[in-house]
This record gives structure tokens, sequence and C-alpha cells, in this order.
């Protein structure tokens, strides 16, 4: 895996792309690739809530054959960014007026996994998990946040299975060990 992204991305595109609520600030970087390397995470298709810039897209690349991502803000650098990395074919990006479109696209397509980052109120993020849970592998960034940990906390009690956690990542899986 390429632990380097956030000075490659940052040497491609002058800095314009790193703000406050960036994936790859300070010790991030680490932190996901540690989380996902603990759990041995792959995935053959994943569906990403919240991509932003795109740069957790393209992290996610690296261990997911296929990437559906959705967002309401189209940021036209995120397609710059995948085409830079080389790794625009393997995803699939939609911008959508409220996250209940997800469900319609989704809804006769199977995934394996899930990677949560869009709005961080525990309300939103329970209406997420509840979307997602059936692939059984959800990634959850800002697990620091309230809101966050607590929807992870109720999908933990109301489904079972194991949570992962470091630093701002939190893993759920409803595996008994991981693989």
């Amino acid at each position: 895996m390429n632990r380097d992204y956030l000075q490659l991305i940052n040497d491609a595109f002058d800095d314009v792309i790193v703000d406050p609520g960036s994936i790859l600030l300070s010790d991030d970087e680490d932190d996901f690739w540690g989380l996902l390397e603990e759990v041995s995470f792959s995935s053959k298709r994943l569906i990403e809530i919240g991509t932003g810039r795109g740069i957790s897209t393209t992290l996610l690349s690296e261990v997911a054959d296929e990437i559906w991502t959705f967002d309401l803000v189209d940021y036209p650098i995120r397609k710059e960014i995948w085409e830079h990395f080389e790794v625009d074919h393997k995803i699939h990006s939609y911008i959508i007026e409220d996250y209940l479109d997800v469900a319609g696209i989704i809804a006769s397509h199977d995934f394996d996994a899930a990677f949560i980052d869009g709005n961080h109120f525990y309300e939103h993020i329970v209406c997420d998990t509840f979307l997602l849970e059936r692939c059984g592998n959800i990634l959850f960034h800002d697990y620091h946040i309230e809101g966050v940990q607590r929807a992870v906390d109720c999908l933990l009690k109301r489904k079972g299975g194991m949570v992962f956690a470091r630093g701002k990542y939190a893993f759920w899986t409803n595996r008994q060990t991981p693989e």
C-alpha cells in the first residue's frame, strides 16, 4: 500500500486540496492504513458515502476493485486526482440530491464493504448504517466525533459483530473475528 499519498497529492496539486477536513492530515494516513491492515481489509465493490475531494476514494482504490461513491457536492478536483493516480477506471461517482438517492441506486447491487464519511450527525450516520449494514463491513471516518461513536455503538448493539478503532477511524464487521 502506498503510504505517501499526502506528499504525492501536495506535490501534484500545490496544496490546493488539503483542508482541515482532509483524511490525510497529521497521523490520519498512518491510522487509516494501520486499521485496514489490522482487519485485513479488502473489497470487490465498496460503497462510499461522502466523496469530498476524492482523497479517501483514492486511498481505498488500493484495497477495493470497484468503488461507488456518493456526495451532495461535486468537486471537479476529485476527477483530476483519480486520473493522476490512474484509479479513475475503478470509480463510479454519483452526485445526489439526498442520501436517500443512494438507496435507489444500490438496491439491486451487491457490495461487500462501505466507507462512511458524510454527514457526522448521529441521525444521519444511523440512516447510513441501516442502508449499508447488509454488506457486513463498514469503515467509519471521524470516530472521535460523538455522533459517529454513538452510531457505531448503536450498530454494534443492533447487529453484534466487532468494532476495531484506530485514531479517527473505526471498522465494524459482523464477523466474530477479522479475516
